[in-house]
């Protein structure tokens, strides 16, 4: 039946648009994979599918910082944060924060950093380490003060960075 069709083309069509979008980008075809995370996005708003919206705007964020256009992957991470947390307002069933949160901090602490914006960056990283933590997620706390340890050696804080590689490694 139709709204049977309609039911299967929600669930799968916009992971397949991201999908195609991380192949291209797995190959270096910035700009197509842009488009398929575009069409994935635009798919996801239309058809009220929260974790397509998601999943494009990180992904969107990856792909400018690729390019090396970090104002606009900021302008992503920042969008998908901000959708996360007017979700977790109006659906008991998203939680705030979740991984996807920590995760979009740790890509913004990567996009400010790039931009020698490093309060902000270690702002972002200690947020996403916090939600790493609160959520017990070790792989995610590693990376966070791995890239914590990399900030500081980056402002020649040595001991920060060797404190928190230790911390990372733990």
């Amino acid at each position: 039946s139709i709204s049977r069709l309609d039911s299967l083309q929600r669930v799968y069509i916009a992971p397949s648009w991201n999908l195609l979008g991380e192949v291209f980008r797995k190959v270096g075809d910035l700009d197509r994979a842009l488009s398929f995370y575009l069409k994935a996005l635009k798919f996801g708003e239309q058809s009220g599918i929260p974790s397509a919206i998601l999943n494009a705007y990180n992904n969107i964020g990856i792909v400018y910082d690729l390019k090396e256009e970090y104002e606009k992957s900021i302008e992503y991470y920042n969008s998908a944060l901000a959708y996360q947390r007017r979700l977790s307002n109006e659906l008991n069933e998203w939680s705030y924060p979740n991984f996807q949160v920590g995760s979009n901090h740790n890509n913004l602490g990567i996009s400010f950093k790039n931009l020698g914006e490093y309060d902000s960056s270690e702002f972002h990283y200690k947020e996403g380490l916090k939600v790493m933590k609160q959520l017990s997620i070790p792989y995610g706390e590693g990376v966070l003060l791995d890239n914590l340890g990399v900030l500081s050696l980056k402002q020649s804080k040595y001991n920060d960075a060797l404190a928190y590689h230790k911390k990372g490694l733990a």
